[in-house]
């Protein structure tokens, strides 16, 4: 069931990242560099949860499957509500697209 939400939420993040590129109210990120800036920050994040899942099965050993769960789902779901107001920084945004990838890799665990 974990893998369902990760997968719906990861789904809906990176169409939602484009969007909010594209946005002259949040990062206002030109036409011509759209396609560049929201594949860096989505290969990062995918980058970053490739590596981080070599470590997230200790995780679960040292909290227990339940509760590394239900800590990363908030976590994801945290993440998710301050993505908007990292704008204008695409810095910030790369952080918590990483805090986000660290949450969908223990989801798909």
């Amino acid at each position: 069931m974990c893998t369902i939400i990760a997968a719906y939420m990861g789904t809906f993040i990176n169409t939602a990242t484009i969007f909010l590129l594209k946005n002259p109210d949040f990062y206002n990120v030109p036409a011509t560099e759209i396609g560049r800036v929201s594949n860096n920050v989505i290969f990062f994040g995918l980058l970053f949860q490739i590596s981080l899942s070599v470590v997230i099965g200790y995780v679960f050993d040292l909290f227990g499957r339940r509760g590394a769960l239900a800590g990363t789902l908030l976590m994801a779901s945290v993440t998710l509500t301050f993505i908007p107001y990292a704008a204008p920084s695409i810095a910030l945004m790369l952080s918590l697209r990483f805090c986000m990838s660290m949450a969908f890799c223990a989801l798909n665990s």
